[in-house]
């Protein structure tokens, strides 16, 4: 029987074979230099298409480093944030696979002891590692918790309790980090190691994906595209490496790093039902087909980035880390992820045989350019005549979207005066999820807002006892902040900070103690 780590390396040798010039390449390569020099907000992206088992192309455009210059390659790792979804539900249901006594419908509490509680009875009671990998748990994503440096993953089970559903278990669809990061402590419980090391050794190595990581523990970015967020006027901005490493704390929601090369090894692998490149089984064509099945409809059915044509892109429900739907009547999984300077897409269609996965360094708001050049490299490799031609591509979603919007980047207004003296609001907050926060009088004698790794200066809105934050330090043009409301008592003392931003449905309220 071969051992692992040469199945691993001939795993590599296989998909370095088929890595040459292809025809389909041959056809877009050119197409695609001239469309990423037209985008100047998109420095680097990465790009690995899949079909029939053999790589059409994996290839890297633009910069990694706009400063050094340092061009992309197929083997330039991008962050994939909620890409990482899909391979942490993977290897939950591995786990539970091959445990014999476990379900998707086993408890979540019982799986996490008896130190862990939701805050609710009904969630105590009822929510299964189904509802948490299908996002039916009914709880807000409360992602900015992550900024909290004290935010570890044996505390986290301690803060559930601390954070009340939006909507019922099963009610709906909501979207939510926080499950994956349940999902992800499960995951460490089960294989008795950190999830890092677990991934690793149930999925990278198996599939040959060598070059894999995880945010959290990649050391640099000397292998790395930098992310990069812009400002109003389209100045980019790097993103600091020490932001990129504490939002991968949950790396299962959000902290997967990886490459065109690898990612097609990914995407054979759920295209054959759970095979490497080398033919040999790593999961069960059962376990991948219960990743891939519809669980929850999605709140909206249908999207399309065509506009004035048929040819729809649709999605309609939900799985385990992937959304089910159609594309010109063929079957599509598709998934996409956002952090921070990063932005990344993957879609399957298993009617064709086929994957496309792209990340690139800089915003793609609702993934609308990344889902035009997915339409525009099926088209192409499936002989259709394409919608997005090259000139659309140089400007989308431009015309039809407009730019700020688009876009999303916006200037703080700092001329409103305020409702009251800024020594009003100084204090020390609390909130039992979150952790404390701290809002004082800077050097500039201007009003800052602290919280973990993120700092603000608060600018007065027009709304009474309400702000705008303008982000520093290792955040600075990252994370702004639309509206901080301070809540007062009867005799108008201010007595507590509603955070909406950190999370519009179930915004925390940090009490003033001090």
């Amino acid at each position: 029987m071969l051992q692992p780590r040469v199945i691993i390396f001939l795993a590599a040798i296989l998909i370095t074979e088929v890595c040459s010039v292809t025809d389909f390449e041959n056809k877009v390569d050119g197409i695609l230099k001239k469309v990423f020099a037209h985008r100047p907000l998109t420095p680097g992206i990465s790009i690995g298409v899949i079909k029939d088992g053999k790589i059409l192309m994996a290839n890297g455009y633009g910069v990694a480093d706009i400063v050094t210059r340092r061009p992309v390659t197929n083997e330039t790792l991008f962050e994939i944030a909620s890409m990482s979804k899909a391979f942490g539900a993977t290897l939950l249901v591995k786990q539970i696979g091959r445990s014999g006594n476990l379900s998707i419908h086993s408890k979540v509490k019982e799986l996490l002891g008896p130190t862990f509680s939701f805050a609710d009875a009904e969630r105590n009671q009822l929510a299964e590692v189904n509802d948490i990998l299908s996002q039916q748990l009914g709880i807000p994503g409360h992602i900015y918790m992550k900024l909290d440096l004290n935010l570890t993953r044996t505390n986290l089970l301690t803060r559930f309790k601390y954070l009340n559903g939006s909507k019922r278990l099963r009610e709906s669809f909501l979207y939510s980090g926080m499950n994956y990061g349940l999902a992800m402590i499960i995951s460490e419980k089960l294989g008795g190691k950190t999830w890092e090391e677990l991934i690793k050794q149930e999925i990278f190595d198996p599939l040959g994906m060598t070059s894999s990581t995880v945010m959290s523990i990649i050391p640099d970015l000397s292998n790395a595209a930098r992310g990069y967020v812009y400002t109003p006027n389209y100045t980019l901005i790097p993103v600091e490496f020490s932001l990129s490493r504490q939002w991968a704390i949950l790396a299962s929601a959000s902290g997967i790093a990886s490459n065109a090369v690898d990612m097609t090894k990914w995407m054979n692998f759920h295209l054959s039902g759970g095979r490497n490149a080398m033919n040999v089984s790593v999961m069960s064509p059962t376990l991948v087909d219960m990743l891939h099945a519809p669980r929850v409809k999605l709140p909206h059915s249908s999207t399309s980035w065509q506009p004035g044509t048929t040819d729809r892109m649709m999605e309609d429900t939900y799985a385990y880390g992937w959304k089910n739907g159609h594309y010109r009547g063929y079957k599509l999984m598709n998934h996409g992820g956002t952090s921070w300077g990063y932005s990344s897409f993957i879609s399957l269609y298993p009617d064709q045989n086929m994957g496309i996965f792209t990340a690139l360094t800089g915003r793609d708001r609702y993934y609308m350019f990344q889902t035009a050049l997915h339409n525009f490299l099926f088209d192409h490799a499936n002989n259709i005549t394409s919608w997005f031609n090259e000139s659309v591509l140089y400007t989308y979603p431009d015309p039809w979207y407009k730019r700020e919007t688009y876009l999303g980047a916006h200037d703080v207004d700092k001329s409103i005066a305020p409702s009251r003296s800024l020594s009003e609001y100084t204090g020390t907050y609390i909130n039992p999820a979150y952790g404390d926060l701290f809002v004082f009088m800077n050097d500039m004698n201007n009003l800052e807002m602290t919280y973990g790794m993120g700092s603000w200066n608060l600018y007065p809105r027009h709304e009474r006892d309400q702000f705008s934050g303008a982000s520093s330090g290792d955040i600075y043009r990252v994370i702004e902040l639309n509206r901080i409301e301070f809540i007062t008592d009867h005799r108008g003392t201010i007595t507590s900070v509603k955070q909406h931003s950190f999370d519009w449905d179930d915004p925390p309220v940090f009490v003033k103690i001090s």
